[in-house]
């Protein structure tokens, strides 16, 4: 018998994703486990397994594309078997998904006469109504709800996607921003999901080809997925917190020296090349311990100072960001920090994380000395109140408490923090606290 193959929730947040790459095609024979396609999610490029065996008998969304979860996907049952009475149902994934998160399947109903509220009006919506809303992306003030009744029901959010949400690419909406036009018009011509271009045939003639024109010229990177969330993301970050910066200079004489004679060990026992990114988050850790303040969530009515010392490692992956999370890492030796750093950070690269991967950080460390950047700063990572923006190591001049003059290694330390959370002495009294145990390393033994 043949089923849907849905887009998968990968994370609590996650509320659409993208076809990144099919694995396989249609005709294709596929086996339960084996994996059909690659999805980006708001975080990572996941690998995904089907959940069923069979023949791939019909994919109803092509690479790039992107849909919300539980939209199907493909559809999968044995070879020759008709999926006719199936289509209805592919072409309308927003109710599909509606109605299999119904407690209940409720009977074929007549919409009854609806009601609009009130400018202002306080919104009153049952659990199953809300649902059904954060799922399909709906704000519960644009639904009316049924003549008679108190409250949105399930039933008045489902009749109002069906009648009123448009799908479209972040392309389509973007351009449909820009030139006015209402993508609900574009809908009624282009069907079941809008395109750039079902936009673009509704602008007048001369202005369209101005459009295309451009688009022939320059490249055009829409923006989904991965890209989406982190523009969503740190505008929000921004738009909440109250950013600070504190920098302090950290003489890396110490730490080069300890890279040098403990790198063979550490190869030797873990495996890995213990990197002065893996001493840094080691440095970082034990500095949180001594000095906890800075390791904190704020929230309109308290400050938790979490106990739990989660270290997340801002990792590029192809024009992408990701966080994952070493978790307890003061509990960690350094080379398991290293080992388990690597670990991330090649998972990220070459099968994507899961979303245990990056959930529970409690403080981010950016490096991008790698690349030459002496200093910069980074958007806080939210839930937590501070980011450390590492720069690389460049050999300066230095002036000594003996008054000489020296040529030293230092890097360029940027703590940005929540000004709510803590104040800049707390953020100072971290950076003076990780800068000692940088500039003497052996104090993490103590």
């Amino acid at each position: 018998m043949a089923n849907f193959i849905n887009m998968p929730r990968l994370g609590l947040t996650m509320t659409e994703g993208v076809i990144a790459k099919w694995a396989k095609k249609e005709g294709d024979s596929i086996v339960k486990g084996e994996i059909i396609a690659e999805i980006e999610s708001d975080k990572s490029v996941v690998p995904y397994e089907s959940p069923e065996t069979g023949v791939i008998l019909k994919l109803l969304a092509n690479e790039m594309d992107t849909l919300a979860c539980n939209d199907p996907i493909a559809i999968i049952g044995e070879a020759g078997e008709s999926i006719e009475d199936m289509a209805p149902k592919a072409s309308s994934p927003a109710r599909e998904a509606a109605e299999k998160n119904e407690e209940t399947k409720a009977p074929v109903r007549q919409a009854g006469e609806k009601v609009a509220r009130k400018a202002g009006e306080k919104v009153f919506a049952s659990p199953s109504a809300k649902r059904v809303a954060r799922e399909n992306g709906v704000d519960l003030k644009d639904v009316p709800m049924t003549k008679g009744k108190a409250r949105i029901t399930k039933e008045d959010v489902l009749d109002y996607l069906q009648e009123s949400h448009v799908k479209a690419t972040p392309l389509a909406k973007k351009i449909a921003a820009e030139e006015g036009i209402d993508l609900k018009d574009a809908a009624a011509k282009a069907g079941a999901r809008v395109y750039s271009a079902d936009v673009l045939a509704m602008k007048p003639e001369s202005a369209a080809a101005e459009v295309m024109e451009a688009a022939s010229e320059d490249t055009i990177l829409p923006v989904t997925g991965m890209r989406k969330v982190i523009a969503a993301r740190m505008k929000e970050s921004l738009e909440i917190a109250a950013h600070l910066t504190t920098v302090i200079d950290v003489d890396m004489t110490s730490i080069i020296q300890m890279r040098t004679s403990i790198m063979d060990k550490v190869q030797d026992r873990y495996g890995v090349k213990l990197s002065f990114n893996d001493i840094i988050m080691k440095c970082v850790a034990s500095s949180i311990e001594q000095y906890p303040r800075v390791n904190c969530q704020f929230t309109e009515k308290q400050i938790l100072v979490k106990k739990k010392i989660n270290l997340g490692m801002a990792v590029a992956v192809g024009e992408g960001l990701v966080v994952p999370v070493i978790n307890n890492a003061n509990e960690l030796s350094l080379g398991q920090i290293a080992a388990e750093s690597k670990r991330l950070a090649s998972k990220a690269k070459e099968t994507g994380l899961a979303p245990d991967d990056m959930s529970g950080g409690t403080f981010t460390v950016s490096n991008l000395g790698m690349y030459g950047i002496s200093s910069f700063t980074s958007i806080i990572n939210q839930p937590e109140s501070a980011i450390l923006s590492v720069g690389g190591t460049q050999k300066k001049p230095i002036v000594t408490s003996d008054d000489e003059i020296v040529i030293r290694p230092m890097a360029t330390l940027t703590l940005s923090y929540d000004h709510r959370a803590m104040d800049g002495s707390m953020s100072a009294i971290f950076l003076k606290t990780l800068k000692e145990i940088m500039e003497e390393p052996y104090r993490m033994m103590i």
